[in-house]
């Protein structure tokens, strides 16, 4: 059954093709909903536990521009959360009790961010403003070369900020003076957003929209090292989109970013060296699960499952013509 269907659609793919080529339009009569993904089934399953609202707050009119990342920041035991109109505010994690607020009457598209005893967040206007964690006091803000794409971190006395004209910037954590800068070119097309770096040790690894993972010295900014994560290729600018646009993940030695059109991959940490990949198309972001298991979102809304150590997958994402 499942040969004689995949023959049968190869048939129609390719008559598709030879009436395209002459006549550039597909006819209508090729056009089939049995050519059409379905829905996945609904099935009834047994809920393992019932999820118990401990405590709910307002945290401010949240985010008009859908390309803001804003993001609930947990921090010490606090929970630190913005609106993109600069309301910022901190809340005791355990019982929801606001700690402070403070109004900072800008448009905030980035945050919030956290390190070294700051909460920082990105503006449109290319500021990055830091607070006191603990008192919501404000510290220092400093403008950079355009707007601040993802929130910021701070590591080992400074602060690493993004912004979109593809320059990485080191701050001093103590007045927002910048210690370094890094740039590379971004492509005329590219998907709309950045990930944030991951801080790993005395790193900043943060993925580009040409397909490479770069990591800089927080210290310096200088390169440690550089690899492909995915290369461009097709006939289109959209199909040579290859963005590494999703929070990478570091656990133990490694860290694993996943490019869109291009690959999941897992890399050493200190060296850069390739441990493995495998095809993947994604820009929503990956986890990696205590039993070595990397869960990817695609970009087709598939969950995978991925083994660690070899990129197999571990079959739990089953496609409607593998189930025919």
């Amino acid at each position: 059954m499942k040969i004689m269907y995949i023959s049968r659609k190869l048939v129609v793919l390719g008559l598709i093709s030879m009436l395209t080529a002459c006549s550039g339009k597909v006819p209508d009569w090729l056009i089939s909903d049995d050519l059409v993904l379905p829905p996945a089934e609904l099935i009834d399953f047994e809920a393992k536990f019932e999820p118990e609202v401990v405590w709910s707050k307002s945290t401010g009119d949240g985010a008009k521009n859908k390309y803001s990342d804003l993001r609930a920041l947990l921090q010490n035991g606090n929970v630190i959360v913005n609106d993109q109109n600069g309301e910022v505010n901190s809340y005791n994690g355990l019982t929801g009790q606001l700690n402070w607020q403070i109004e900072l009457e800008v448009p905030v598209v980035a945050g919030p961010g956290g390190g070294e005893g700051l909460i920082l967040v990105g503006t449109q206007e290319g500021e990055v403003i830091a607070l006191n964690e603990s008192s919501g006091e404000f510290i220092w803000r400093i403008r950079l070369t355009s707007e601040v794409l993802t929130p910021p971190k701070a590591a080992l006395g400074v602060v690493i900020a993004r912004t979109a004209d593809g320059r990485m910037s080191g701050l001093s954590v103590k007045d927002g003076e910048v210690l370094w800068n890094y740039q590379r070119s971004v492509p005329l097309l590219s998907l709309r957003g950045a990930g944030p770096p991951a801080i790993v040790d005395d790193k900043a690894i943060v993925g580009y929209a040409n397909g490479k993972l770069v990591a800089l010295s927080i210290s310096d900014g200088k390169v440690i090292w550089e690899k492909s994560v995915a290369v461009s290729s097709g006939r289109t600018e959209i199909d040579r989109l290859v963005d590494i646009d999703s929070e990478l993940v570091s656990k133990g030695s490694r860290i694993y970013a996943v490019a869109y059109h291009g690959n999941l991959a897992a890399l050493d940490v200190e060296t850069g060296r390739v441990l493995w990949k495998r095809e993947m198309s994604s820009r929503a972001g990956i986890d990696v699960a205590p039993n070595e298991a990397i869960y990817v979102s695609d970009e087709n809304n598939y969950v995978w499952a991925i083994q660690d150590g070899s990129g197999m997958d571990y079959g739990a994402k089953l496609s409607y013509y593998d189930a025919i």
